[in-house]
Formats: structure tokens, sequence, C-alpha cells
């Protein structure tokens, strides 16, 4: 790690402990006092003073002491990871985009591949043992038994 990142590591965690909840709440109460419309939103700069809070404080207290909701500090963080993913896009220009194919398993099982018949009226029960002891019970309403015990025994 170089001497200029260490140096700007020390001044962060310096504005950091600088943040006090009485400040945001001042700061919070200012801006609340003079916004233009009800549906203005919170400004940048006071939600990066709250995420600093929340890194050391209960979400519940900053909450209650600022008069934010959850959903409030939700919709915050999702904004910023949308940003912080578009930012990320925007420096990595040498991404290649990848073609993607659709991979089609072929079966020897016909039965998952074709439409279905009308059902008979008639109704099977069968039970089929495998000599590896495992059992298959069908209640069957087709003419389509050869298929699915093929299926079976193919295992």
């Amino acid at each position: 790690m170089s001497k200029n990142n260490i140096t700007t590591i020390k001044q962060t965690r310096a504005h950091e402990d600088s943040v006090t909840l009485d400040a945001v709440m001042a700061m919070l109460a200012g801006w609340r006092a003079t916004k233009k419309t009800q549906s203005e939103k919170i400004p940048a700069k006071i939600w990066d003073k709250i995420f600093i809070l929340l890194k050391t404080n209960p979400e519940l207290q900053i909450r209650s002491k600022l008069s934010i909701t959850s959903s409030q500090i939700n919709r915050e963080k999702k904004a910023r990871l949308t940003d912080t993913e578009t930012e990320k896009e925007n420096i990595t220009p040498h991404v290649q985009l990848i073609d993607f194919c659709e991979a089609k398993q072929e079966s020897a099982i016909p039965l998952a591949y074709k439409a279905a018949k009308a059902f008979t009226t008639t109704t099977s029960v069968v039970e089929l043992y495998r000599p590896d002891g495992v059992l298959m019970k069908i209640h069957l309403c087709t003419d389509r038994f050869d298929e699915l015990l093929r299926a079976f025994l193919k295992g």
C-alpha cells in the first residue's frame, strides 16, 4: 500500500470519527426547514454522514433520532449500489460481451418432449421395482405406458 493510500485512509477515518449524531440531526433539521417541496429527497452529503453513523450505531436508534424510515435507507442503499455498478461499468471499457447460445439436451426419453395425447377413461395402477431397490408407483390414465416403462428401466 502506498503512502498516499495510507494518508487517504487515515483522513477518511478521521472524517468518520468527527461525524456525530447531533451534527447530522442539525444538518437534517436545517435541510427540512429550507426544502422547497415535501417530496424533495435528502441530499447526498447528508446521506453520506448518515451512512457513516450507521457503521457504528444501531439503525433503529439512527432512524428514530433522525425521523427517517428503513425504506428510505434501503432505497438510498440500492441507489448507491446502482450508481457504484454504473461507475464500475464506465471505468472498465475493455469488457467484452459474451454471446450465449442455448444448450439443448438430447434425451432418450421421448415422453418428456412429446405432447400429451388425450387421456383415456381407464386408469391403471402399476408398481415397478428395479434391482437396485428403487420403486416407482404409477396411476396411469394414458396409453403411452410402454414409453414410460422403457424410460424407467433404462434408469
